[in-house]
């Protein structure tokens, strides 16, 4: 057997590898749809992340009839974080300056940290959710992204 026999199997197996989607992407984007209740009602405004076990973050805005999309996830399970901090009217937002600036409270303002569930969205009223779903570490929300898209409604309670 010469080197060029052995060789074109294992690029072979190797190619077929990668068009498997093998791979934190996991193939063709995934789009994801829902509702967002709290205690059965609505939440009339936030944002809504998925995680991805490589910490990548995706989101999308609740509307003020409590549903959510969001496109191009990466297919596979994520966690999910949930936020309406940002439409709290008692609670000053931060705004951010150049780089070195510290963060100063400007009430009115949208923004939120970096990493943030909703970070940046102001819509729709404000509804108090308990703070563990803001953080995908602490939410215990999760979703598994298939090609094409999913449907997922998430009820939360206390």
């Amino acid at each position: 057997m010469t080197i060029t026999a052995r060789f074109v199997p294992a690029s072979a197996l190797f190619l077929l590898f990668l068009a498997s989607g093998c791979g934190p992407s996991g193939g063709t984007p995934g789009k994801v749809y829902g509702k967002v209740t709290y205690k059965g009602a609505p939440v009339t405004g936030g944002g809504i992340s998925f995680v991805t076990k490589e910490g990548a973050q995706y989101g999308g805005a609740i509307e003020p009839d409590g549903t959510y999309s969001a496109a191009d996830l990466p297919t596979g399970d994520l966690t999910v974080a949930i936020s309406t901090e940002t439409l709290n009217p008692d609670k000053p937002s931060l705004t951010y300056g150049p780089p070195g600036q510290a963060a100063q409270p400007n009430a009115g303002t949208t923004g939120a940290p970096a990493g943030a569930a909703g970070a940046h969205v102001k819509q729709g009223t404000y509804v108090k959710i308990p703070a563990k779903y803001g953080d995908a570490k602490t939410s215990c929300l999760t979703i598994t992204v298939t090609t094409g898209s999913v449907k997922k409604d998430f009820d939360l309670t206390d």
